[in-house]
Order: structure tokens, then C-alpha cells, then sequence
């Protein structure tokens, strides 16, 4: 079960997390392709738990292989359709060991849809799927928290490529 299971959770993650949110009825189709244009090529539109959506969009990539022990790097990319400032980031991952200095930082969007790009490092604990929630919180008085999921496929130490060569 777990040789279906798996594979199968981990292809719906990865089919959810690369569609493009949907604008928000205030946003105009123009800003929406300006911020998915200006977003680099490799990486994947993040999705906000519970539908929830607000200023602030993301996308992100994983830039080496996760593998048990090993330090990688996980790239953020954070836009809004108009410019903020003060907007409080947040990641955090239970068993993905994030670097504390880097996991939360203060970050401002001064350009409408062009991206502001920062890469958290971390070390992974154990092997499997592994989730990382990123909280986007903008300034202000009437801002509410956005939490947006990512999930990370850990590989085990030692065994590159094990999750592509398992038998089937």
C-alpha cells in the first residue's frame, strides 16, 4: 500500500502546488499575469491552507535535493499587486530542522508584482513527505495571517534516488 500511497500523495502535492492561484476579485487579470511572468521558471506557486488568500503571493523552489542530515536550501518568492512594507515571514517545519536565523525575517514588496526572492537553508531530520508552513503576515491593523503549505520530499541519507528507483 505504501508503494501506491506515497507516490500518489506526493504527485497530487506536486499537481496542487503548481497551479497558479486564482485573482482576487479587486485584482485585475494584468496584475495576475505581471506577478506570474516576473516569477522565475522553476519555481511553483504555494497553497494556502484552508483557501484562504490575501495581499501577499508565493512561490518557491527547492534548490538541492532534500536528503536526511544534509543541508539544503529552500527559495522563497513573495509579490503583491500592490507595493507593502513591514511583511512578517515565517517558516517553519517540524522535522525539516530549519536554520533559526534565517526562518523568520521582516521582508517589504516595493515593487507591484515583481518578486522579492530569499532562500531559507535547513537539515532534515528524518526521511519521507515532510511539510513546511510559511506564514505571511502583512503590516497592520486589519491584516490577517496567510499560512501556506509546501511539502518536501526527504530522501534518505546515503540513498540518493531511492524514491525514483523503489520498485514498484
Amino acid at each position: 500500500m505504501n508503494r501506491i500511497g506515497l507516490p500518489l500523495l506526493v504527485l497530487l502535492s506536486v499537481c496542487a502546488c503548481s497551479r497558479d492561484p486564482q485573482p482576487e476579485q479587486g485584482e485585475s487579470a494584468g496584475n495576475a499575469a505581471r506577478t506570474n511572468a516576473a516569477a522565475s521558471g522553476d519555481s511553483v506557486a504555494a497553497v494556502a491552507q484552508g483557501g484562504a488568500t490575501g495581499p501577499v503571493s508565493l512561490r518557491f523552489a527547492v534548490e538541492t535535493r532534500p536528503v536526511v542530515g544534509t543541508a539544503s536550501s529552500l527559495r522563497l518568492e513573495l509579490a503583491a499587486a500592490a507595493p507593502l512594507t513591514g511583511v512578517s515571514v515565517r517558516i517553519e517545519g517540524e522535522t525539516l530542522g530549519f536554520d533559526a536565523a534565517g526562518s523568520q525575517k521582516v521582508i517589504d514588496l516595493p515593487e507591484a508584482g515583481k518578486p522579492v526572492v530569499y532562500a531559507v537553508r535547513f537539515t532534515p531530520e528524518t526521511q519521507g513527505i515532510a511539510d513546511a508552513s510559511v506564514h505571511v503576515l502583512p503590516a497592520g491593523a486589519e491584516a490577517r495571517e496567510v499560512v501556506y503549505a509546501i511539502p518536501v520530499l526527504v530522501e534518505a541519507a546515503g540513498n540518493p534516488g531511492a524514491a525514483a528507483s523503489a520498485p514498484k
